[in-house]
């Protein structure tokens, strides 16, 4: 019994030994089974990263050779359009060679300049003198009238020579001692801007003088060599002031004292940046160095020359 019993415990340990053996076997074939997948999915992998590198390589040369054709298709373009223009520049040169040929223009014929002033002027007053010594011949009864009449001429001719922006003999000469409507007179007929302060067309009556000055003798000479008999221009006529105010006018006579000190002066605050800057270089100097705002430059101006 004993001997039977070994035998079944050693029948026993075969039969695990073999269970055992055959589960480590399955072990191996599933382990062998495991790798064969992981190569097979890495081949897989590997074939697919191969193809898409294939495409791409594919794409790029495909991009490659539809830039070299574009750049081909441009180069065609650029070659037909120069012997497209050659052509053009060969047909215009034929035309215009074949073309009749056109005579030059006739020049004007420019009429010899009128003399100078100075010459009309030394014939004038030659003239004058072969008048004057028949006149004389004559008698000094007949020298009396004809010396009026060329009084008269010659007033008329300084007349018509006064330029028209000059002021008129009852006005001051100064513009400073000028009233506001005799300044915006005098502008507007001169043709020029009647808008702003006292100050601002002080200075544009200056400026329009100035501006006239040049020409003030090549007028007048040009005018005193007229025909007397030239009846002298109506004198224009005065504009109304440019701005008039809508309340009660006050026509009381005022003092003569406060009318001076009114054209003479104009308040501070009413005065454009360049006329304080003009006049506080003309008492610091030149180089002097004056505040850009006007705030400034007021405070300074009532303190150097006051309001």
């Amino acid at each position: 019994a004993k001997a039977a019993e070994a035998q079944a415990k050693a029948a026993e340990a075969q039969t695990k030994g073999a269970e055992a053996q055959a589960k480590a076997e399955a072990d191996k074939a599933k382990a062998a089974t495991k790798a064969a997948e992981a190569k097979s999915t890495k081949a897989s992998e590997a074939e697919a990263e191969a193809r898409a590198a294939e495409g791409a390589a594919r794409a790029r040369a495909a991009a490659a050779e539809a830039r070299a054709a574009e750049a081909e298709a441009k180069v065609a373009e650029t070659e037909a359009r120069a012997r497209t223009a050659e052509a053009q520049a060969h047909a215009n040169a034929k035309a215009a060679a074949e073309l009749p040929a056109v005579p030059a223009p006739a020049l004007p014929v420019i009429a010899p300049s009128a003399p100078p002033v100075e010459a009309m002027d030394e014939a004038g007053s030659s003239a004058a003198g072969s008048r004057a010594a028949g006149s004389s011949a004559a008698g000094s009864s007949a020298a009396a009238p004809s010396a009026r009449g060329a009084g008269k001429s010659n007033e008329r001719g300084t007349k018509r020579a006064a330029p028209p922006d000059a002021p008129s003999d009852d006005l001051p000469k100064d513009p400073k001692k000028m009233t506001v409507a005799e300044l915006r007179v005098l502008l507007a007929a001169a043709g020029a801007d009647t808008s702003g302060v006292k100050a601002v067309l002080i200075e544009r009556l200056e400026a329009q003088r100035a501006a006239s000055r040049p020409g003030t003798a090549m007028s007048t000479a040009t005018i005193d060599v007229c025909e007397e008999e030239e009846p002298p221009p109506p004198p224009p006529m005065e504009p109304p002031p440019a701005a008039v105010s809508t309340g009660e006018i006050n026509f009381e006579p005022r003092d003569k004292a406060h009318e001076e000190r009114r054209r003479s002066s104009t308040g501070a605050h009413e005065l454009a940046i360049p006329v304080l800057q003009s006049r506080l270089r003309a008492k610091l100097g030149a180089n002097a160095k004056l505040p850009k705002k006007k705030p400034d430059l007021l405070a300074l101006y009532i303190r150097e020359i006051g309001d």
